[in-house]
């Protein structure tokens, strides 16, 4: 039923446009509107919309004279009328309100029934004037012809009382003869939005506006007074818009246009600009069919979705200047953004766009390197339009398609409102009204417009994303990969990172550098994070193969650390925390000795271990099995050794090992061990030993965290027992952490640069995989959950799933 109505009201539009003679309205209520009158408001109920004003929070109803009068006037929402109201301003600043309506019911406004109403009746001439008065509000009234004229002002209303009946611009009192249905009806002259395209010319617009409780709706048509810019796309079809796809979350503005036959495009806006020079048409033209212009918070930059991106990159190949790879893709420099913009004057700006690249289907210019790498990375992080809660909220109200169309967040949302409804308030930014599309979509003589925007809570925004919180790159490649830090002043997270240098950084959530220190050499396995005074204030404890460091969050060293060492230390440092007291026991390994100090930096008297037989393999590990803690040896030899907090042999296992390279783990009440002959080795607390033969292949990773158990066989990833099948690639070892009563797992595809990110439940979090060239290290931050890796060799890249 809503296409028969939609075909049948396109073909009253052509037929009233196409039809010669002038539109017959003698005797309708706005043939007294004044000539000059840019546009009529027609109402239909002045109460309920006065109501549906008041409850629409993104309009500033003062910045526009004729809805101020209706949202303030007590009288008119007081005043019942089964004709609609139409509406005109005159005067300086507008500041005099016309109201026009038919006489026959319109004096339906019951006196008795309404408190502290007062009439008073004056003769101007042969008519009778009267002035209604309700508490504050004044309105002047009188009926000419059978028309009931109101007005703010009563010098106006006598002026308007002394016209005569007049007709309009034929094309006006054809628009006003369309069927519309809605409260709230538009009529009269608008720029195309934005005026930067259509400065000059003016067109005629009929528009049914809906203010929702949620929303703006505007749905009407735009033609032409003379030849305007919206005329260009006569001869075209108007396509479904491919933006989306790569256009970044964050954008502030988009400007876009599509076309079937570039070359009639281009002759078109030849002659809209009088341009009669002879140009070669560019053969990219011929492979894409679209183009947009957005505005990032930092650059701007050209949208081209391509039909056949071979062939596009093949129209290119004589103009690229190669100049870096940023993720994968190359960025070059090139001068086809001259040709671009020239060519589609006035609807894209001459801003200078040197840098393109491919991406996916897209050809992309861009205005800086800056904004290239911003667009890869919301693209490969799937941080784009199209993948937002709220734009698939507003889609079920747009067009399929459209010749020319404006997206805007942020401020430019009350910007396109303002313009469509010729509000001239200051344009605010509303949290609550993230998206607004306006879209033009030409058909014969006329285009058909459609404005969208709806109130979405922030929850809604957000909710199931993740975002990039920071990117930034060192001067360095990375050494190993970053890690969260946690900063007892905020109470979120930092990242701490090395680099080649031995150069240890400190860097906020933000992404801003807090400090930087040299260290004498690469890191051996983690940074601990560790509260050594007990005050709840964190610090950093590693090793390098010299010295044991302590550094405090501003990268000083704690007394009375850092300690050095004649002998190489062979393996991470190990720090214990029996009873999670912060009193820590730090494990030094040499070879074959381990040592054991304190948080003062003194030997711990009461360890009486001292070496074992062959070098250690693993740093030592602390496991608790019920109420017993375990200190792990595995050697080179393949003895595993298990001790107890003094240094003493807990179990006596004669057997040997071939250690893989998965440490010695937890699984319940027993101890596993994953040997390269892929036999899963189980020892209890007795010393009991049972053995399982896996059908794994070499890539193999096994790791517990309380009682999730995470196993990893090439794509084959399982959570507590359950599979989840990945694509093929090749992983890294999982990372596990808890975060708000749930476990969260992340792996990373090192071949194809993407993390993932599980909850125990096996379902992948909303939003991943992002792009990551490293583990992901996971972190826990309030109700945020906070990830970090590495982008290219020398780039942090952190990111938070909401």
């Amino acid at each position: 039923m809503k296409k028969v109505f939609i075909l049948v009201w396109i073909g009253m539009v052509t037929c009233i446009f196409s039809c010669s003679e002038g539109a017959n309205s003698k005797g309708e209520p706005y043939n007294y509107v004044l000539p000059e009158t840019d546009y009529i408001l027609k109402v239909t109920n002045p109460a309920q919309l006065k109501t549906d004003l008041k409850a629409n929070e993104l309009l500033d109803t003062a910045s526009n004279p004729i809805v101020a009068f209706i949202s303030t006037s007590e009288i008119l929402s007081a005043w019942k009328s089964q004709e609609p109201f139409y509406f005109s301003a005159i005067g300086e600043g507008a500041s005099a309100q016309i109201v026009f309506t038919r006489a026959r019911d319109a004096l339906n406004f019951s006196v008795d029934s309404i408190p502290n109403v007062v009439v008073e009746k004056s003769i101007e001439g042969k008519l009778l004037l009267q002035k209604i008065t309700l508490n504050n509000d004044s309105l002047f009234t009188a009926i000419k012809d059978s028309v009931h004229i109101f007005s703010n002002n009563r010098a106006s209303l006598i002026s308007v009382l002394q016209q005569k009946e007049h007709s309009h611009d034929n094309a006006l009192e054809k628009l006003l003869l369309l069927p519309e249905e809605g409260e709230l009806i538009k009529n009269g002259m608008t720029y195309l939005y934005p005026e930067t395209i259509s400065a000059v010319n003016k067109l005629w617009t009929s528009q049914t506006i809906h203010l929702l409780p949620d929303g703006i709706q505007i749905s009407g048509i735009v033609k032409s007074k003379d030849s305007t810019i919206i005329d260009v796309f006569k001869g075209q079809a108007p396509q479904e818009s491919k933006i989306i796809e790569l256009l970044p979350a964050d954008f502030s503005t988009a400007i876009g246009f599509s076309f079937s036959d570039a070359a009639l495009l281009l002759k078109n806006l030849k002659r809209h600009r009088n341009d009669t020079t002879l140009t070669a048409e560019h053969p990219l033209f011929e492979t894409i069919m679209e183009v947009a212009e957005i505005k990032l918070k930092e650059g701007q930059a050209l949208l081209m979705p391509s039909l056949d991106i071979a062939q596009s990159m093949s129209s290119l190949s004589s103009d690229l200047l190669e100049m870096e790879t940023f993720r994968d893709v190359t960025i070059f420099e090139s001068s086809l953004h001259k040709t671009i913009t020239s060519s589609f004057t006035p609807l894209l700006s001459q801003d200078s766009f040197p840098y393109l690249f491919i991406l996916d289907a897209f050809v992309v210019c861009t205005s800086s390197v800056t904004t290239a790498h911003d667009i890869i990375s919301a693209f490969q992080n799937k941080n784009v339009l199209g993948k937002t809660t709220y734009y698939s909220i507003l889609n079920a109200q747009l067009l399929s398609s459209s010749s020319l169309y404006v997206l805007g967040q942020g401020t430019e949302v009350s910007a396109i409102s303002y313009a469509l409804l010729d509000f001239n308030g200051v344009e605010k930014a509303n949290s609550n009204y993230p998206l607004g599309v306006l879209q033009y979509s030409y058909d014969t003589s006329f285009a058909h417009l459609n404005f969208v925007t709806k109130e979405i809570v922030s929850s809604k925004q957000i909710s199931g994303t993740v975002s990039q919180k920071f990117t930034t790159k060192l001067e360095q490649p990375i050494l190993g990969v970053p890690k969260f830090f946690t900063n007892h002043r905020t109470r979120g997270q930092d990242v701490v990172v090395q680099d080649m240098s031995n150069t240890l950084h400190l860097f906020s959530i933000s992404g801003k550098k807090s400090w930087s220190t040299k260290i004498d050499g690469a890191i051996l396995g983690e940074i601990n994070e560790i509260d050594i005074l007990r005050n709840g204030k964190k610090q950093l404890a590693f090793a390098t193969e010299k010295t044991f460091y302590i550094l405090d969050r501003n990268g000083k060293a704690v007394a009375p650390f850092p300690m050095k060492f004649n002998d190489k230390i062979t393996q991470p440092l190990a720090v214990f925390d029996y009873d999670n007291n912060r009193k820590y026991r730090f494990l030094i390994t040499q070879g074959k000795e381990v040592y054991m100090y304190d948080s003062k930096g003194k030997m711990v008297q009461g360890f009486t271990f001292k070496k074992t037989s062959s070098p250690l393999v693993f740093p030592p590990k602390h496991i608790r099995l019920g109420s017993k803690d375990f200190i792990v040896l595995t050697e080179e030899n393949g003895k595993a050794t298990f001790l107890s907090r003094t240094g003493k042999e807990r179990i006596k296992i004669n057997e040997t090992f071939d250690f893989s390279e998965i440490p010695i783990q937890k699984e319940g009440l027993s101890f596993v061990i994953i040997a390269t002959d892929d036999k899963k080795h189980t020892i209890s607390t007795s010393g009991k030993k049972s053995t399982q033969t896996l059908d794994i292949s070499g890539g193999y990773y096994f790791k517990t965290l309380g009682k999730t158990k995470v196993t990893l066989d090439d794509n084959l990833l399982r959570i507590n027992g359950v599979l989840v099948e990945l694509p093929f690639g090749r992983y890294s070892e999982p990372q596990l952490i808890n975060h708000n009563r749930n476990t969260y797992i992340s792996v990373t595809d090192l071949q194809e640069k993407k993390v993932y990110a599980f909850g125990k439940n096996r379902k992948l979090v909303e939003g991943f995989p992002v792009y990551g060239a490293a583990e992901g290290r996971l972190a826990s931050s309030g109700t945020k959950l906070l990830l970090v890796t590495k982008g290219s060799d020398s780039e942090i890249l952190c990111y938070q799933v909401n």
